[in-house]
């Protein structure tokens, strides 16, 4: 990464540390950056991944990014200088009450190695990280390189302060919500769009996917075909599950290459003139097949949500 890159983003990184202080005032209770910028190996357009923690947010995402907007309009200028200069970013900002932090999440695992920590009262943010990393050890948890990334090997359960621990409930929440586009699929199919048949069963099939890896303890890499990560860690998953694993990496993989075109289509490729009925019910069917099979394995019980 070259230097005029890496200082345009100290030089924004300063700015908001300025402009969120302004913003959140006593209520701030932490604030860090994450991901790339704080690995110092940005591009010019990576996303600048911020962590406000803060006494008394509203509830709700929505609510909450949309409050963080006075501090992207407190930095609008700066914004169009790093524009000008070619460094198009945007702010990418997660958001918790220091109550919430002991829900965890796998937004904090990738912090344990990398995270600049900004501003922290009474060394709540550090002490959080402190925990999670005598928890990873413990579990013999590591990060396994894995193409040009990696991914999360969570190894035994990992204890967390706040049960059942947020890779659970992640993956109920994927699984979850894998369960409830089936019936959306069966609309679609029925008014004969579909296309969108196998675009939304590539999603259901992602979503499952990554539930019933979250399950066993693996964190997946941020990707939409994910059977090849099935497939290196069969051996981690139940013997329901591996014994249908090759089954489960060709759906995604199928579907995985899929995803693009049956969405936007191109010039030469019309998506709703190139698929077939029998293209959207294999799909439907395949789609059906995963979620199946996580929802044997992912118990749907309810529990506390983080935020973001």
């Amino acid at each position: 990464m070259t230097a005029p890159i890496l200082m345009s983003f100290d030089t924004l990184v300063i700015a908001v540390r300025r402009a969120v202080l302004d913003f959140y005032g006593p209520s701030l209770a932490a604030l860090a950056v994450f991901g790339s910028v704080a690995r110092r190996t940005p591009r010019p357009d990576s996303d600048l991944d911020l962590l406000v923690v803060a006494d008394g947010l509203p509830d709700g995402r929505m609510r909450r990014r949309a409050a963080f907007r006075s501090v992207e309009d407190t930095l609008a200028d700066s914004m169009e200088r790093l524009a000008r200069a070619g460094v198009e970013t945007r702010f990418s900002p997660v958001f918790r009450t220091p109550a919430e932090l002991a829900y965890g999440g796998a937004v904090f695992l990738d912090m344990v190695h990398e995270v600049r920590i900004l501003f922290d009262r009474s060394g709540l943010l550090a002490g959080h990280l402190s925990g999670l990393r005598a928890n990873l050890r413990q579990a013999g948890a590591r990060r396994v390189p894995y193409k040009d990334a990696w991914v999360w090997d969570l190894g035994t359960r990992v204890r967390e302060t706040g049960p059942p621990s947020a890779g659970t409930l992640l993956a109920r929440a994927y699984v979850l919500k894998a369960s409830r586009r089936l019936p959306a699929l069966e609309t679609l199919l029925d008014v004969e769009s579909y296309s969108d048949v196998v675009r939304e069963a590539q999603e259901t099939v992602e979503l499952a996917l990554k539930g019933l890896l979250r399950n066993h303890g693996v964190d997946p890499r941020k990707a939409h075909d994910i059977g090849d990560v099935i497939l290196k860690f069969r051996g981690r998953l139940s013997p329901e599950v591996s014994a249908v694993a090759d089954r489960l990496a060709a759906i995604s993989r199928e579907l995985g290459n899929e995803r693009e075109r049956a969405f936007y289509g191109d010039l030469d490729f019309i998506p709703t003139e190139e698929y077939s009925r029998e293209d959207a019910v294999r799909a439907l069917a395949n789609a059906r097949f995963v979620v199946e099979v996580a929802l044997r394995q992912v118990p749907l019980g309810a529990g506390p949500a983080g935020r973001s």
